[in-house]
């Protein structure tokens, strides 16, 4: 690309994000916000569109109800849709005390894996890359509406939509601008988004994972190469690779959990590193098990029946990390102040990591 076209780029974005700052802080002073962030968002969207949407995941549900009995019926729902509120108290309680929490509250996680199985099947078949992009920009709006406008999935949206567009158009994505940009977006159009916890959470273990862990990566890096290359050594280093992922996001947000919730499981690491790696595997079971309900009614037995398996591993793990209080910590009321000092240090460590790693490759 030449060097004025680059600069005209980010100038561009330069510019986009000042703007949206402003529209944002003019909202700020005069009030211009809906007080339920969620319901600004569902207003942008035609009501037909929704009340199709919804139609439709009544019926993938009402398929699940013969083919699941409970709680696996409730993990599903939860991890497909989202919301607590499908689960029973008994179990929601067990997945809060095992540190998962996060997998029930959908989030860019599920989103990013159903838009992976899409872009695979897109790569199979040669489609025009408007129509790739209008259909999977409608397999995101759907998700959003079956996620009943989660705040943390309006971010991961938003996200996908950038990163979709630049993939399409083979310009280089840069997820940590697209997480900027989608805060600045999402804010703009309703600044009261900035509020809710959920979104908060989500936007800090983004950040995490796109800052801290490609520094953690580059530490363990070199100690992999040396050892080789087995299914053992593969094995081992996915696992330590879960273990950096969850670890990365959990530094940036284990302080904001404290000050909202004040617990903490010490176990929370582990249990996301025995859980985590199969999400995906558990999730694209689940597809599998909707679509063959709508073609092949008799095949989906013999997936639910696999699909079992991996839930009654998951319900074993929170089961028995869940019941372990012992592992569980209580704090008092974190100071504004402590929180503020924690994230400057921690940013002050990733500035500094970065420029070590940038002196290394250059000497």
């Amino acid at each position: 690309m030449p060097l004025d076209k680059r600069q005209f780029l980010i100038k561009l974005r330069i510019g986009g994000a000042v703007f949206l700052l402003l529209v944002i802080l003019f909202k700020l002073l005069f009030n211009f916000s809906y007080p339920d962030a969620t319901k600004s968002f569902k207003r942008l969207l035609p009501n037909f569109i929704e009340n199709k949407v919804k139609l439709f995941q009544q019926e993938v549900i009402k398929k699940l109800n013969f083919l699941l009995p409970e709680p696996y019926l409730s993990i599903i729902k939860s991890l497909l849709f989202g919301g607590k509120h499908n689960l029973p108290f008994q179990l929601k309680e067990l997945i809060r005390y095992s540190g998962l929490s996060h997998l029930v509250a959908v989030s860019g996680l599920h989103l990013a894996i159903l838009l992976q199985i899409w872009l695979y099947f897109f790569n199979v078949w040669p489609i025009p890359k408007l129509i790739k992009f209008i259909i999977l920009a409608l397999i995101i709006i759907s998700y959003v509406v079956m996620a009943d406008f989660s705040p943390s999935i309006l971010r991961a949206a938003v996200m996908s939509l950038i990163m979709i567009f630049a993939l399409l158009n083979h310009r280089q994505y840069y997820s940590f601008w697209s997480l900027i940009m989608s805060v600045l977006i999402l804010s703009a159009i309703n600044p009261q988004i900035l509020k809710d916890i959920g979104f908060q959470l989500s936007v800090l273990s983004t950040l995490g994972i796109i800052k801290i862990y490609p520094l953690l990566f580059q530490k363990y890096k070199e100690q992999d190469i040396l050892l080789g290359n087995n299914l053992m050594i593969s094995l081992i280093s996915l696992l330590k690779e879960s273990f950096l992922l969850c670890l990365s996001a959990l530094i940036m947000v284990l302080p904001l959990t404290f000050y909202y919730f004040h617990e903490f499981s010490f176990f929370t690491p582990l249990t996301n590193v025995l859980i985590v790696p199969l999400v995906p595997l558990i999730i694209i079971l689940s597809l599998l098990v909707i679509i063959l309900s709508f073609i092949c009614y008799p095949l989906t037995f013999l997936f639910s029946w696999f699909l079992k398996l991996l839930l009654d591993y998951f319900l074993f793990v929170i089961n028995v990390f869940g019941n372990l209080k012992i592992a569980r910590i209580f704090i008092a009321q974190i100071p504004l102040s402590i929180l503020i000092i924690y994230y400057f240090l921690v940013f002050l460590f990733i500035i500094y990591q970065q420029k070590q790693i940038k002196f290394t490759v250059y000497e």
